[in-house]
């Protein structure tokens, strides 16, 4: 029985997925994301920065650019580059969640709380933000 549960639950949960996928108007997205995962940061980076110039109004070139500085322990200018984009209207939870962490390892766990209630504020019931700030409680 807990086979079959699992089995209905995956089945639904990758269709949740497939349903759920967004289209870019730049498609390197894809490949750019890729090469951050296999940790050619440089390369996703200089991808994502092409996709800008060809669709400035989405959010998610400039966000997997600051996560991929994140990932490079670049810490500042990943923060800097998710501010610029602070007021963009399609920003999600996912956006204070990296911006928080960010401020986090660069040693600005003050600030990493305001950003995690600022989020909450626009999202007050994204778990990912409470378990980000329950971690600085316990960890700080």
């Amino acid at each position: 029985m807990a086979r079959i549960l699992f089995l209905i639950l995956t089945v639904i949960s990758f269709q949740t997925f497939i349903a759920q996928k967004k289209t870019f108007k730049c498609e390197k997205v894809y490949d750019a994301v890729k090469l951050i995962d296999q940790s050619k940061f440089d390369e996703g980076i200089a991808i994502l920065q092409e996709c800008e110039k060809i669709d400035p109004s989405e959010y998610t070139y400039p966000y997997e650019i600051a996560y991929a500085l994140l990932q490079k322990k670049d810490y500042k200018n990943a923060i800097s580059q998710l501010e610029k984009i602070k007021s963009y209207p399609t920003i999600q939870a996912d956006y204070y969640q990296l911006l928080g962490n960010s401020y986090d390892y660069d040693n600005n766990p003050e600030k990493a709380i305001a950003t995690y209630d600022e989020g909450l504020k626009k999202f007050p019931n994204s778990g990912r933000l409470y378990l980000e700030k329950g971690v600085i409680y316990e960890y700080d």
